[in-house]
């Protein structure tokens, strides 16, 4: 996009009252794209240049084709002498298709001299006029084309274009609104086509969706319920003949899932819910620290947000209170809680223990309308290595925390 047209963009945005932050809400979309538009560094797309369009009352026309008045190196407005006089500028073509001389530089105007005329110009036709209304008119019928095939990609976009933005197959999908179909690889591998909200492609959209959605849930801390166990892959265990007595005493701290009791939160608790400790429910802001995510719109019309961090050995411990956080698992889960019972954290320091947590995956299903959570499912990859004097120890815990029943 030309910086004019972001200039244009920017001086309709606060005609109509708009501040960055609101204008990309009404559009469901990021403030950091909204000002990426008005730097002139990225361009709406087809759907969401007629959203703007409709919200400012100009057409299509008027938003993209903007010129600001240009000045010549005497402060004087270019544009305004072209309407004022039939002389045309040395770059434009009378209907014979006669180009006009390229003026030469002029010395300093008179008080009886018309303004911007060129010098050595051909004498202009008579009928110039007229081929001027011919170019207005032939120019309006191009410009209502592309308009109509605008309209007409935006009508495709909505059922599902793909273009923009790259899934898991490798094929583009374009932003915007509506839904459209693309692939999605799992973390065990399997690659499934899902519907998904364009509104909703990037890191960045899903990432701020989530933490609003999560802040809002923290600070109306209703009532839910909370379940929390541990599997233990067996073929992920390499503990040797020591792994023997170590596992079955490991096995002894963990819980099942049919042994897990759920538990019952009253209103008020919002200190059991994500992030523990935090007032905050997500207080990841680096997208960088995420390695899959994407948006599924399920069969009944709820949302589901899905977010995959990248790997974390020993994520810090987040104290109470705390608004940020450099750990990216800290800041979205409760790392040590799984790993709490088997050792304490001062254990921790004082032994050479290493937790690698792999593939973190936290699945958040919500009413888009409402904003209402209807769960937080929260699975930790955690693989433990107890360094001897022998040899090291391997082991692997997924731990697994459910949130439902929100009211």
């Amino acid at each position: 996009m030309s910086i004019k047209t972001g200039a244009k963009l920017s001086q309709l945005r606060k005609q109509n009252g708009y501040s960055q932050e609101e204008l990309a809400e009404k559009l469901s979309i990021s403030r950091q794209a909204v000002s990426k538009w008005e730097r002139g560094e990225s361009s709406p797309d087809t759907d969401t240049l007629i959203a703007l369009a409709k919200l400012y009352g100009v057409s299509l026309d008027e938003l993209v084709n903007y010129e600001p008045p240009v000045s010549d190196k005497y402060g004087d407005d270019v544009n305004e002498y072209r309407s004022k006089t039939d002389v045309p500028p040395a770059c434009e073509y009378s209907d014979t298709v006669e180009k006009a001389a390229p003026f030469t530089e002029r010395s300093e105007p008179q008080d009886d001299e018309v303004p911007y005329k060129p010098i050595n110009a051909s004498p202009t036709p008579a009928h110039s006029g007229k081929g001027k209304k011919a170019f207005i008119i032939i120019l309006s019928v191009v410009l209502s084309a592309a308009v109509c095939a605008l309209i007409a990609l935006g009508i495709s976009a909505a059922v599902g274009s793909r273009e923009g933005v790259t899934d898991a197959e490798g094929e583009n999908i374009r932003g915007g609104f509506g839904t459209a179909e693309m692939s999605v690889r799992e973390t065990d591998g399997t690659v499934r086509t899902i519907k998904t909200d364009k509104s909703l492609l990037s890191p960045e959209a899903i990432l701020t969706e989530y933490t609003e959605i999560m802040n809002e849930l923290k600070t109306k801390s209703p009532a839910f319920t909370k379940i929390r166990y541990q599997n233990l892959p067996t073929d992920e265990q390499s503990l040797g003949a020591i792994g023997k007595i170590v596992l079955p005493i490991i096995e002894r701290y963990v819980t099942s899932k049919s042994a897990a009791n759920p538990v019952e939160y009253q209103q008020g608790n919002s200190d059991k819910l994500p992030v523990c400790g935090s007032p905050y429910g997500c207080l990841l802001t680096d997208v960088t620290k995420i390695k899959n995510s994407y948006c599924e719109i399920l069969d009944d019309g709820t949302y589901k947000l899905v977010i995959t961090l990248v790997d974390e050995m020993n994520p810090e411990i987040l104290p109470a209170g705390a608004t940020s956080s450099q750990s990216a698992v800290n800041s979205v889960f409760d790392p040590y809680e799984a790993i709490e019972d088997i050792t304490s954290i001062s254990e921790i320091a004082m032994h050479d223990i290493n937790f690698n947590y792999t593939d973190c995956t936290v699945t958040l299903i919500y009413d888009k309308k409402t904003k209402n959570v209807i769960s937080v499912n929260m699975v930790n990859d955690i693989k433990i290595t107890i360094n001897t004097l022998v040899a090291p120890l391997n082991a692997e815990i997924i731990d697994i925390t459910e949130y439902y029943d929100f009211h």
